[in-house]
C-alpha cells in the first residue's frame, strides 16, 4: 500500500496536469463568446481557478517530498477513490444534466462520503449554494454556465 504522502502527491501531479490541459483549454475561441461586451470575459474565472489549482498542488507535491508519511489505511484510500469518482461524475454531470442540477447533487453527497450525516442541512446548503453560485456567474459575472436539457433557464 502506498503512503498517504505519496498518494496525496501523485493526486496533486494528477491536478497539476488537469490544469495545464484545461488551462490551455481555455484559449480555444469558443470561451471568448460571451453576453458581455466589455469586463472580464468568460475565460477569467476559469483561468484564476486553474492557477490557484496549480499553485495548491506544487505546494503539496513540495511538502510531500520533504516529508516521510505512513502507509494509507484501507478505508481512507477507498474514500479518496469516491471522492475522485464523484467528482469525475460531477464533471460529466455538468456537461449532461447543467450546472444548477449537478452542483446541488455534488454538494449534497461529497460530505455525506466523508462522514457528515445532517441531510437537512445538506439538502438546505447544497440548494442555497448552488444557486448562489449560479446566480453569480448568471447574472452578475454574465458568464453563461452549462443549462439543463429539461428547464430554458438552468
Amino acid at each position: 500500500m502506498p503512503s498517504q504522502g505519496a498518494l496525496s502527491a501523485l493526486v496533486a501531479g494528477v491536478l497539476l496536469a488537469a490544469a495545464a490541459v484545461f488551462g490551455w483549454d481555455t484559449f480555444r475561441d469558443s470561451y471568448h463568446l460571451s453576453r458581455a461586451v466589455q469586463g472580464v470575459g468568460p475565460a477569467f474565472f476559469p483561468r484564476l481557478v486553474l492557477i490557484g489549482m496549480a499553485g495548491l498542488a506544487v505546494v503539496v507535491i513540495v511538502q510531500e517530498l520533504r516529508r516521510r508519511s505512513a502507509p494509507l489505511s484501507g478505508e481512507g484510500a477507498a474514500r479518496a477513490a469516491a471522492a475522485t469518482a464523484l467528482t469525475v461524475l460531477y464533471g460529466i454531470g455538468v456537461a449532461t444534466v447543467g450546472f444548477l442540477l449537478s452542483s446541488i447533487a455534488f454538494i449534497a453527497l461529497m460530505p455525506v462520503l466523508l462522514g457528515y450525516r445532517r441531510w437537512p442541512v445538506l439538502a438546505v446548503l447544497s440548494v442555497v449554494y448552488a444557486v448562489a453560485v449560479w446566480w453569480m456567474f448568471e447574472r452578475f459575472l454574465l458568464i453563461i454556465l452549462p443549462h439543463s436539457p429539461w428547464f430554458a433557464t438552468f
